[in-house]
């Protein structure tokens, strides 16, 4: 009836439909606190008309087994993961460049970029969409401080790879290329590529981030400590999947999921507590005094792991996040 009356709402409906965007029908949820099992729990599912195409198809997330590999040290404050379908993604881009622009259009594109007189020679789906699998975890730890500087977390971002000494080649392109911004090193038959970054925890010294392939990952790292830890095994302690806090969250997960998250709250809140208990919140609140907060030890024993996962469903996808109960 809209599209009668409006000619140009008729036009803008005839882009969505091909793109897929009119495949989502609805979003509801609901929130509950202080349950039996949980501080707190919050579901949110999404209605998608099945089955999707167009741009939909670029965020296909397929339920897999996950949990922490060995090399996610037990001081993470967080992890996340997710499976995406990358070659789909890929696909469905392709499909709608060439819907818009016709048949051949991306795949003339990248095999013009990858023949390039001058360029690495890198053929975008080859060499590097058909070698990834799709898995892509983040995690982060807290720094260590210096005094009583703070610390910039530690944050590693880890790709799942299908074909590592394939996408080693590739890389190895890429940093003979001229003017590569980072530096190569051997580290326990690995290649290390280094580049220098800031340290934006307020430090004037600048950090050395690190990028490696190492246990079928390409690896990351905004401290360059850390990817060496993954190469060597080493996870400075136990590993967070043994963990009790992990383990508190995990009896809450699903067999198999699209995305899994795993976060503490108390890691996470210790570091703003201790810039406030400092004096550095003065200048947003100068009204309040935080230097009488209590050591941060007081209130740490209160504070539980929060969970997440995402799942497919036959209509949809259902989000679920949560806080545990402390025991």
């Amino acid at each position: 009836q809209i599209a009668a009356q409006n000619p140009q709402a008729a036009l803008a409906m005839g882009f969505l439909d091909p793109l897929g965007i009119t495949a989502l029908k609805a979003i509801g949820g609901s929130a509950d606190m202080a349950t039996e099992n949980f501080d707190g729990i919050s579901k949110t599912f999404l209605v998608i008309e099945q089955p999707t195409k167009g741009l939909m198809n670029v965020f296909q997330f397929p339920a897999i087994e996950q949990k922490p590999p060995k090399w996610v040290s037990t001081n993470a404050s967080a992890w996340f993961s997710l499976n995406w379908d990358i070659v789909g993604a890929y696909t469905a881009i392709e499909s709608m460049v060439d819907m818009f622009r016709g048949p051949g259009t991306v795949a003339a594109l990248v095999d013009q970029i990858a023949q390039q007189e001058g360029g690495p020679k890198v053929h975008l789906k080859k060499d590097v969409i058909d070698v990834v699998s799709g898995r892509i975890q983040v995690v982060m730890e807290p720094g260590k401080k210096k005094g009583d500087e703070p610390a910039q977390d530690r944050v590693v971002v880890a790709l799942g790879l299908k074909d590592a000494k394939k996408f080693q080649a590739t890389l190895t392109k890429l940093t003979k290329m001229a003017g590569f911004p980072g530096q190569t090193r051997e580290f326990k038959g690995s290649t290390i590529i280094e580049f220098e970054v800031p340290d934006f925890s307020g430090s004037l010294e600048p950090k050395m981030a690190g990028l490696a392939i190492g246990q079928d990952q390409l690896m990351f790292s905004n401290d360059v400590t850390a990817v060496e830890a993954m190469l060597r095994g080493d996870t400075d302690g136990d590993a967070l999947v043994d963990s009790a806090a992990y383990k508190s969250i995990a009896e809450h997960l699903p067999a198999k999921s699209s995305i899994v998250s795993f976060s503490r709250q108390d890691s996470q809140i210790e570091t703003l507590w201790d810039m406030a208990k400092g004096g550095q919140a003065g200048a947003f609140l100068p009204q309040i005094d935080f230097s009488k907060l209590p050591e941060f030890d007081t209130v740490k024993k209160y504070l539980t792991p929060n969970g997440g996962y995402s799942v497919p469903d036959k209509k949809g996808v259902l989000f679920v996040s949560f806080g545990t109960k402390k025991k």
